[in-house]
C-alpha cells in the first residue's frame, strides 16, 4: 500500500477518488503516487509549522502557502477528471511553493540571530579542530592511515560547506553542517577507544539555547522526510508499515520534548528530541539516503 498509515485521507481528496467503473489511469503506480502527494500536502498544510507560517508576518511566504493550498485544490479537480499528467504537475508545483514559503520563515527566524550563530559558528569549528586532533592522537599512524585521511577530508569538506553558507549569512544551516562533522570525527574516537564517551563536546551557552537548537535540527528532518514521502514511489515489501511507524513515533517524541521544554525541563526535553530525531534519520536512511546519524 502505498498511501501512509499514518495520515487519514482528507475529505476534499477522497472526494477525488475514481468513479466506480474504475478508469484504467486510475489504476497506474503514476495515479497512486499523485493521490499519496495530496493527501500528505493537505495533511502537512494543516500542520503547526504551516500554522506558523500563516502566522509571521512575512507576506510572501503566506502568499505562497495560499497558492499551495488552490494549487492542491485545482490538482484535487484534475484528478477527479482523470486528468493525470494536469494533476501531476499541478500538486508538484503546490508542493515547491510550500517548501519555499517554511524555508523562507526558517531563515527569517534564524536571521533575527545572526551575530549570536557566528558566535557558536566560529566555537565549533575551533571545537571540532580540537577533536580532529585528539583523533590523530589516538589513532597510531600505522594503523589506519586511509580512516584518518577520510575523516579528514571529511571534515575538510563540511568546513568548506558551511564556509560557503556563511558567506550569505545562513550560519544555522552552517552550524548543522558543523555538527554533523563533530559527531563524525566523535564516532570515530569512540571507535578506537572501545566505545568509551567522548568528553569534548559542542558547547551551548545554555540547556535552552541547546534544545533550540535541537528542536531547529528536528524541524529540518522533519521537512525533508515529509519532502522524501511524498517524492518515495515505494519502499521494499514489509518496510513500508516500519517507516510510517518510525515517523509517527518521532512526531510523538517532538511533542513530549516540547512538553518538557514548557515545564522548563531542558535536559529531558534535548533527550527526547535527539531520540525523535533519530527516528527521522533512520527513516531517511531506510530509503536509501545516505545521511549520518
Amino acid at each position: 500500500m502505498l498511501l501512509m498509515s499514518a495520515f487519514i485521507v482528507p475529505e476534499s481528496i477522497a472526494q477525488a477518488k475514481p468513479p466506480a467503473s474504475r478508469h484504467p489511469d486510475q489504476t497506474t503506480p503514476e495515479a497512486a503516487l499523485i493521490r499519496q502527494k495530496m493527501v500528505l500536502l493537505e495533511s502537512y498544510l494543516k500542520s503547526d509549522a504551516i500554522a506558523e507560517a500563516d502566522a509571521s508576518n512575512d507576506d510572501a511566504a503566506r502568499s505562497l502557502l495560499a497558492d499551495a493550498r488552490r494549487l492542491l485544490r485545482e490538482a484535487a479537480d484534475a484528478f477527479a477528471a482523470r486528468r493525470l499528467e494536469e494533476a501531476g504537475k499541478l500538486i508538484d508545483l503546490a508542493i515547491r511553493h510550500t517548501a519555499t514559503a517554511t524555508a523562507k520563515v526558517n531563515r527569517k527566524r534564524s536571521g533575527t540571530n545572526v551575530e549570536q550563530s557566528s558566535r557558536r559558528y566560529a566555537k565549533y569549528r575551533a571545537q571540532i579542530s580540537n577533536l580532529l586532533n585528539r583523533f590523530d592522537e589516538i589513532v597510531l599512524p600505522s594503523s589506519a592511515v586511509s580512516e584518518k585521511e577520510r575523516t579528514r577530508r571529511s571534515v575538510k569538506s563540511a568546513f568548506a560547506h558551511a564556509e560557503t553558507l556563511t558567506r550569505s549569512e545562513r550560519y544555522e544551516e552552517a552550524n548543522a553542517i558543523l555538527v554533523g562533522a563533530y559527531r563524525t570525527v566523535a564516532q570515530a574516537i569512540a571507535k578506537h577507544t572501545k566505545g568509551q564517551v567522548v568528553v569534548s563536546a559542542l558547547d551551548f551557552d545554555s540547556p535552552q539555547e541547546e534544545f533550540e537548537y535541537e528542536r531547529r535540527r528536528n524541524e529540518t528532518y522533519t521537512l525533508l522526510v515529509r519532502k522524501f514521502l511524498v517524492e518515495k514511489e515505494r519502499f521494499p515489501r514489509g518496510l513500508r508499515r516500519l517507516v510510517d511507524q518510525k515517523f509517527s513515533n518521532s512526531q510523538k517524541l517532538a511533542t513530549d520534548a516540547e512538553r518538557h521544554a514548557g515545564a522548563k525541563e531542558f535536559a529531558k526535553a534535548i533527550d527526547v528530541m535527539e531520540r525523535s530525531t533519530s527516528q527521522l534519520i533512520w527513516v531517511l536512511q531506510a530509503g536509501g539516503v545516505p545521511i549520518a546519524n
